[in-house]
């Protein structure tokens, strides 16, 4: 392109038009900047329209409502959506999605499609710590092979500062970020205690396997399930085996810690309610198929009371869990609003490696209930989240007629 440009350049240095930018003191540069602007845009190429029309199939076949994608994706909107994006590919699928209005149906680029299925094998960033669910201080397991096994840090070290901030100072959310959720690379600096001993340690995260739960048997009786993430395959199984312990059995009754839990595969939601329900209902989906009915399998793994804890910011499959026991009389749900994301998407592979996330299916209650930008009313309002523990142990102090020593938490 360059070569035959300074060709045309050379065969036309005297022509009228030159020696007139001449005349008026206009640079060669710009004219050179006219002549560029002038020249037609660069073209998707044969590989990258039909990557675009791959895109717009998975689109029109996939999404939930397809009277929405009918009244959104019109001819003229896909024609807008190639041509004003010739540069490029991601541009021109991204501006198809975003025609659909719809927050969680998204392109994903190769190495974000990457990441998203990491997660879903059980991959995540981490340093393999797990804190007590009660107190985050207390480092309660250490996974082995990880940063934080090769470090030298082990269990009941206690956590006094992380990147130079006081633990005190930080919640659950940014615990966690600061752990867990950080990119990989990225180096997390602890101040620990160890009985007399205090110690710093800088560790850079990696990829490790995801754990998606933490439990713990209080003094009360109670057994304690903190759920952290839905995503994981292993999560359901994690649960599972939790109910199957020697401390489920030697519990009176179970929290289930579902606050902050932004959920994950429908599927794990949907097996982990069915463990503590007999029979009835679990959730109806609807999808561009039509309607569809869960039902509960009479193999329940629990049946002592049970108070699930929630907040803004539980969502999409752990507003199942909460919602199916809620509905069938299990739990009785304690905390603030949960988020209402009654959205289900699945990332649609795309031939060059990158990804569609794709609504593919409303959720209601069974009761019929919707839960989109709606959420789940708690039985019981407590709004501070360090006061919703204290609620749900004292509730269950009225069920159960135990003596509980709340100085213990």
């Amino acid at each position: 392109m360059y070569t035959k440009f300074c060709k045309f350049l050379s065969r036309f240095s005297n022509h009228p038009s030159i020696n007139r930018l001449n005349k008026h003191k206009l640079s060669l540069s710009s004219f050179l900047l006219v002549y560029f602007i002038s020249l037609p845009g660069i073209s998707l190429s044969q590989n990258e329209q039909a990557l675009f029309q791959e895109a717009l199939t998975l689109l029109k076949d996939n999404y939930y409502s397809p009277e929405d994608i009918k009244r959104l994706l019109t001819e003229k909107a896909i024609k807008d959506c190639r041509e004003k994006n010739q540069s490029s590919i991601y541009k021109a699928i991204n501006c198809l999605t975003s025609k659909v209005k719809d927050p969680y149906t998204k392109y994903l680029t190769p190495e974000a499609a990457n990441k998203e299925l990491k997660r879903i094998k059980t991959l995540s960033t981490g340093l393999g710590i797990t804190v007590d669910p009660i107190d985050q201080s207390l480092i309660t397991r250490i996974q082995t092979n990880s940063p934080a096994d090769r470090a030298g840090i082990k269990e009941n070290d206690k956590i006094i500062s992380i990147n130079k901030i006081p633990i005190e100072y930080l919640n659950i959310e940014e615990i966690n970020q600061a752990l867990i959720h950080a990119e990989v690379g990225k180096k997390t600096l602890l101040d620990l205690q160890r009985g007399y001993l205090f110690f710093s340690v800088e560790i850079e995260m990696q990829e490790i396997p995801i754990l998606s739960t933490r439990s713990k048997l209080l003094n009360s009786g109670i057994f304690y399930i903190k759920i952290d993430d839905l995503l994981s395959k292993s999560a359901a199984d994690e649960v599972e085996n939790l109910l199957l312990s020697k401390e489920a059995k030697n519990s009176n009754s179970l929290i289930l810690d579902l606050r902050s839990n932004k959920g994950g595969l429908l599927k794990n939601g949907l097996i982990i309610a069915d463990l503590f329900i007999k029979s009835g209902k679990l959730l109806i989906m609807i999808s561009n198929e039509g309607k569809r009915i869960f039902t509960a399998k009479p193999n329940t793994l629990y049946s002592n009371p049970i108070v699930i804890l929630i907040n803004g910011q539980t969502a999409s499959s752990s507003e199942v869990i909460a919602t199916a026991l809620k509905d069938n009389n299990i739990a009785v749900l304690v905390g603030t609003k949960s988020f209402g994301k009654g959205l289900v998407q699945q990332i649609k592979a795309l031939s060059n490696g990158s990804a569609l996330h794709i609504t593919v299916s409303q959720l209601q209650t069974s009761k019929g209930r919707v839960i989109n930008k709606t959420g789940i009313t708690p039985d019981i309002f407590v709004r501070n989240d360090s006061e919703q523990l204290r609620a749900a142990i004292g509730y269950l102090k009225t069920i159960t007629r135990d003596q509980i020593n709340s100085q213990n938490f």
